[in-house]
């Protein structure tokens, strides 16, 4: 497992084994992670100093959650809290709809349908749907681990507005 494509390969082989290896999940993402760091500085300034305030590495996409249906939610319930004047929490429906809406639009531009690893722009992205069969434990593991990196995801969605 010397590349990211190895890595890449290896990790979507693991969403559908039929026993989750949860050491060789873990020595995936920690070799993902060296590559990373060992990457040489790129030729363009604007990526270096994007890759030092974004730092690549694991992106957990959750598309269970970020739904159009729940987009459609936040659009009614931020409309009704509007005309009950609770502006507070129409501005927390209209932030999930923004949510939602960065989410569906990269979903859409990299034709995602089901859950899988890739590598974009230098990061993991981990496309969470909740279909394969060790999805859930996969979440686990890296929620556990490195948390939700929803900062990311907004930095690797600028392009697709």
């Amino acid at each position: 497992m010397e590349t990211y494509e190895d890595i890449v390969l290896l990790l979507n082989e693991l969403l559908n084994a039929e026993v989750l290896d949860n050491e060789l999940l873990e020595r995936s993402v920690n070799q993902f992670n060296k590559l990373c760091k060992s990457k040489s500085v790129s030729d363009d300034n604007l990526l270096d100093s994007l890759n030092q305030i974004y730092q690549p590495g694991i992106v957990w996409m959750d598309f269970e959650l970020y739904t159009e249906e729940k987009k459609e939610k936040a659009q009614l319930k931020k409309l009704e809290k509007v005309k009950q004047q609770d502006f507070e929490y129409a501005a927390n429906m209209r932030d999930v709809e923004k949510d939602c809406q960065t989410y569906l639009k990269f979903k859409k531009h990299h034709g995602f349908k089901k859950s899988t690893f890739v590598i974009i722009e230098g990061f993991l992205i981990y496309a969470y749907f909740g279909t394969a069969k060790n999805d859930h434990l996969i979440k686990g593991f890296l929620t556990r681990k490195y948390g939700y990196k929803n900062l990311k995801i907004e930095y690797l969605a600028q392009g697709l507005k």
